[in-house]
Formats: structure tokens, sequence, C-alpha cells
């Protein structure tokens, strides 16, 4: 996403499609949206986690790895706030579209927001990376689990510092002198930028793997049916999901690494052939733009779970119980003149009262109906009424035969 290379000054006719394109307008919306999406699953985590009772072996509601995760959304959103400042600017364009017809400052203000956001790509890429294995400290406890998972976190915490520092110093020393990542006229010279983006890509694809394989092991032999293992399994495959996006970003470097040479401010290609088939480096960034975001938000999934359970239990499961007792209701006003062949089933409605604390509770139904009221109710005031014993459940049955 440097633009350190020197514009391409075009034919003095450029076609008029090629001085018209423009990819701005998409990368705009989708920078809006990757905020939106930064914010809300680190909102939800922290929700999640104030709801939750701390553990024994936990002192706080809030481990390191929450933290790890809110220290990333800065740098993503100022990561996200240069991208939007560059579009203003006229990245989207052709880079001998700008050189021609903008203003050499807007391309000045391009080249520093693209030098600046190599810094806060891989900075928030190592937080989101060591909040998910600080979650994996936090659900397997080194005192449980064996040494070579222990070590393999270890591991991989260093090889993913050492990744980071890797990337700062290829991309201060990218250019000599460094004043030339960002000012094309200065005297000196630059790497390929598609070495330094290749360079970063394959290390990232191979540590995101190592994060996502890790602790499947240990899921395996946890003592559950064959059915709930698998499950489980699979919500930590895809609550790291960013392999994906690791691996897409990989590949389109690998198909735009022309681009990423030439034109990088929107796509590869000779203004004078317009038929050609254009790779450009857009679609770099839009993986760019994406991945430390959709980091984030795989490893806020799984610890926001608490709150998913309860927002079912405290909203959806009484409106999905309200629609089944009304179309049950339906149902048995249709049958109330119908001829029965024997047999009953069971039908319990589910109604919540907060001044009695009374709850009727439903099963499933079948073709016929077994009427019974189920009251649990809190009987400190009221054990007299039952045997003086109270928490006791009441059962009221009527049974029709029609």
């Amino acid at each position: 996403m440097s633009a350190n290379q020197s514009p391409q000054a075009g034919p003095p006719q450029f076609p008029p499609e090629y001085v018209a394109a423009d990819r701005s307008p998409g990368l705009r919306a989708f920078c809006i949206v990757m905020v939106i999406v930064t914010v809300l699953p680190v909102a939800l985590r922290f929700w999640s986690r104030s709801m939750s009772m701390p553990r024994e072996r936990f002192k706080h509601r809030f481990g390191l790895d929450d933290w790890f995760s809110l220290l990333a959304v800065p740098f993503i959103l100022a990561q996200l706030a240069l991208s939007i400042l560059g579009v203003a600017k006229g990245f989207g364009r052709h880079m001998g579209v700008l050189a021609t017809f903008g203003d050499p400052e807007d391309l000045m203000v391009i080249a520093k927001s693209t030098f600046a956001i190599y810094f806060l790509y891989n900075t928030a890429l190592l937080l989101c990376r060591a909040s998910a294995l600080l979650f994996l400290r936090r659900v397997f406890p080194a005192i449980a689990v064996g040494k070579w998972f222990n070590n393999g976190v270890s591991i991989t915490h260093g090889m993913n510092v050492a990744w980071w520092i890797g990337c700062i110093c290829g991309t201060i020393f990218h250019c000599n002198p460094v004043e030339k990542n960002w000012d094309a006229a200065v005297e000196g010279e630059c790497l390929p930028n598609s070495g330094m983006f290749i360079g970063s890509a394959v290390p990232s694809v191979f540590i995101d793997l190592v994060i996502l394989l890790l602790p499947l092991p240990l899921l395996w032999h946890i003592k559950v049916s064959a059915a709930k293992k698998i499950g489980i399994i699979m919500i930590f495959i895809l609550g790291y999901g960013v392999i994906v996006v690791s691996l897409g970003r990989l590949v389109t470097v690998l198909k735009s690494s022309e681009a990423l040479d030439n034109d990088i401010t929107c796509e590869s290609g000779s203004p004078l052939d317009a038929d050609r088939v254009r790779v450009g480096g857009i679609p770099v960034v839009y993986w760019v733009t994406a991945e430390p975001v959709i980091l984030l938000l795989c490893t806020c999934l799984p610890a926001s779970l608490h709150l998913g359970r309860h927002l079912m239990s405290a909203y959806v499961s009484p409106v999905m119980s309200a629609m089944y007792t009304s179309l049950t209701s339906l149902r048995g006003t249709g049958r109330s003149g119908a001829q029965v062949d024997g047999g009953c089933g069971n039908r319990i409605g589910s109604i919540r009262s907060v001044e009695s604390r009374e709850e009727f509770i439903k099963v499933s139904p079948h073709q016929e109906y077994h009427m019974a009221d189920v009251k649990a109710v809190s009987l400190k005031s009221k054990s007299s009424q039952i045997g003086g014993t109270p928490n006791r459940i009441r059962v009221d049955n009527d049974v029709s035969v029609v």
C-alpha cells in the first residue's frame, strides 16, 4: 500500500475511461463498515464479561485477553481513519492520473498516510493475536494441560513478536533514505513493494494456522459425546476464521505483485490497453483493511458466548414461547369439535408473572392435549399453603376427553 514509487507520467492524452476510473467510493464505504465492526464486538465482549461472575482462579472478570483486544481498537480505528483520509485525497484513482491532474500535496498526504498505516496494521495484528493466545491460556490454564501446550503458546507468542519486529524494521528500511518512503522526489532507492507484502503475508498465515490448530488436540480429548466434541471444535475453528482472510490476502498479493510495484492506488494495466485484464493494488488494500478487523471479531466472539446465552434466555426464548403458545391455542380451538380416537399429548403453556413469580412451562405438542399448569412458586410468604415447605411445585391437571 506504499506510494514510495515515482508516479507514472502517462501519455499526454489518457483514454476517458482511464481518467474516470475511481475505486474510492467502494473503499470509503468499506472502511466505514469496518469501523462499526471494530467497535461492536469489543463492546459486546466487555458487556458479556461484566455479566459473568469471576471464577476462583481469576481475581477479576476481565483478563489480559480482554485488555489486549481493547488495546487493538485504537490502532485499527487509526488505520481506518488514515485510509479514509487517503481516499479523500484521491486514493482509488490511477497513479498517472493523480500525478498529471492532481495536487502534489495530495500525493504527499497519501504517501505519508500509507507509510503510517503499515505500522498501525502490523501492531493491530500483533495485539489481536496476543489476545487470542491469552484467551487460549484462560480457557486451558497451565496447570491443567500438558507441557507441550504451554510451550506451544509461548513459542507462538515469540513468533508473533518476531513477526512484528521484522515487519516494523522492513517498513522503516524499505527505502534508503527513509524519507523516500513518502517522498518520491528524494534521491535514493526502494525495494519492490510486492516483496514487502509477500514477506509479511507468508509468516502471518503460518502464525494464524498455528493458533488455529493449537487447541484442537485438547478439544479432541474432551470427555463428551462425539457430536458435542465436533460442535466444540467447529466453534473454535469458526471463531478463528481469520485464517481465511490471511490466505485471501496472500493469494491477492501474489496475483497483484505487478500492481503493487507500479499503480498501487488503483489498478495495473496500460492506459492505452483498455481491454487488458487488470489486477490492481486496490484488492490488496481491501484485504489489508479487513484482516485486523476480522481478527478482532474472531477473538471477541468466543468471549461473548455468555452474553449470547443471556440474550437467548431473556429475549428470544420468551418471544418464541409466546408465539408457540398462540399457535397451539389456535390449533386447540380448531380441534374443539373434532372426533378423537383416543391417545393424549402434552401442552404446557409458558407465562411469566412478575407479581406472583409463577411460570407455566411448555413442552412439545402431540396429536391431542393433556392440559397441565405447572407453577413454580417462591413461597417464603406462602409456605403454609403447600405443606409448609417453600419452593415446591404444584401441578394442576385438566384432562378432557372428547
